[in-house]
């Protein structure tokens, strides 16, 4: 079965149709379970993150009951996928079957690649990582918890990767494209100075 954060959520097991998991706290429920994939998520941190600061008196027992939904739409009547484990809840992940392990992967190996100046090759894998991207990072499984504690890392390492392969073209000779994106990317993040210091040698390169 595999996992798809990088977007919209989705769930796609194999060689079957798309899983359609209900929106709202099931829906977060899931996402926390597999940023956290292969380790325990305590029921405290579960709370926190489908209600806030503020949850209910009941709001452990609706845990279990949206994790005992869950299973009943991942097909997980065995537990195989979602395990009971003293103090929370563990979902097992098999490495790849996670868009964001894939990304964080190839975006650690592609700049280990530009550090040791393979820049083809690291521009070739940071294209991939970006490529994993559809939009933002959980779009459909909003959350304050999910806002504050997870997507900010994420974002940070999707512009790290971009602002390096950009960097990376522009070594390699190919500005006209690199141009073109960086005007944009001021334009969306126009704190970010690393953006404008490529544009400027991009712009540069190019005699304007």
């Amino acid at each position: 079965m595999e996992f798809f954060l990088l977007g919209s959520l989705l769930v796609c097991p194999a060689a079957k149709a798309e899983v359609r998991v209900p929106s709202g706290k099931q829906r977060v429920l899931l996402a926390v379970l597999l940023l956290h994939s292969n380790h325990v998520v305590s029921a405290d941190v579960l709370v926190e993150a489908l209600w806030g600061s503020e949850p209910p008196p009941s709001a452990r027992a609706a845990t279990r009951n949206y994790v005992k939904r869950l299973r009943t739409v991942l097909d997980d009547a065995g537990h195989d996928l979602i395990r009971s484990v003293p103090g929370g809840y563990l979902i097992r992940v098999a490495a790849g079957d996670l868009d964001v392990t894939r990304f964080e992967e190839l975006e650690r190996t592609g700049q280990e690649a530009a550090a040791a100046g393979d820049w083809d090759h690291a521009a070739d894998l940071l294209r991939a990582a970006l490529s994993l991207w559809r939009g933002e990072a959980l779009e459909d499984a909003r959350s304050e918890w999910l806002a504050a504690r997870e997507l900010p890392r994420l974002a940070e390492l999707r512009l790290r990767a971009l602002d390096t392969r950009i960097e990376l073209d522009l070594r390699l000779g190919r500005r006209a494209e690199a141009i073109a994106e960086l005007w944009r990317l001021t334009n969306l993040h126009p704190l970010r100075e690393r953006l404008y210091r490529l544009l400027m040698l991009a712009l540069c390169q190019d005699g304007r």
